[in-house]
């Protein structure tokens, strides 16, 4: 029995075209996260306040990032 399960073609092509689209967008994705990062650094270092929101599940998301905005933790 081979260690990884065989895949058939029609399962692994999505696979690959998923894998491949994150690698071309991931320069993109890190530079946006760079401006975001900026920008919430200036905002917080001139004195301005940041409003973490969300709905669903998201609302645990924007809990951990006040969190660590506030508390570090």
């Amino acid at each position: 029995m081979p260690d990884t399960p065989y895949l058939p073609t029609h399962l692994q092509q999505p696979l690959l075209e998923t894998a491949d689209w994150l690698y071309q967008s991931s320069e993109r994705l890190a530079l946006q996260l760079n401006f975001a990062a900026q920008a919430l650094m200036h905002t917080l270092t001139s004195g301005g306040k940041v409003l973490c929101a969300g709905e669903a599940e998201a609302a645990l998301l924007a809990r951990q990032a006040a969190n660590l905005l506030v508390r570090g933790t």
